[in-house]
């Protein structure tokens, strides 16, 4: 399915606990991330899970999306221009993905309120050093796969 003006039109929206307002495009097959124009920046957070992206970009600026969730889809990379898509992005949620290198990662570097950040049961986990490349690369970086960062892992 693509992402359209009907979809967003229609997907479940709500204010979550945290006063944030949330849209919910979870489970629609999504391919790829386009038309997120339609949106508006009428969002904290986007809920993404559930469908079949394979990279993390594309999206229209968006000052106000500070909560990207994209649990159980085949994400492998990220875009270069993704800081400067989401400016205000401080947690990122990619649990289940297809992500198999460091340097896939690399742009999240310029994410410069990026205080969280899960990579759960993705294969790069399994990387020597993985932790602390992402913990030097990304300095706001405050919570890695829903452990927090410890000063000693910051000054390795």
């Amino acid at each position: 399915m693509r992402f359209t003006v009907d979809l967003a039109m229609t997907a479940p929206q709500r204010m979550n606990p945290l006063g944030q307002r949330e849209i919910s495009l979870r489970g629609y097959k999504i391919g790829a991330i386009e038309n997120t124009g339609t949106l508006k920046d009428q969002y904290d957070v986007v809920d993404l899970s559930d469908n079949e992206i394979k990279r993390l970009g594309n999206f229209a600026p968006a000052k106000r999306l500070c909560c990207l969730l994209l649990h159980n889809n085949k994400v492998a990379a990220v875009d270069a221009d993704l800081p400067g898509q989401l400016p205000a992005l401080e947690t990122l949620m990619l649990t289940s993905n297809n992500v198999v290198d460091l340097p896939a990662l690399a742009p999240l570097a310029g994410c410069a309120k990026l205080t969280t950040l899960s990579l759960i049961d993705n294969p790069v986990r399994r990387l020597e050093h993985y932790r602390s490349y992402l913990i030097a690369k990304i300095p706001s970086l405050k919570v890695l796969d829903f452990t927090k960062v410890k000063a000693a892992e910051r000054k390795a």
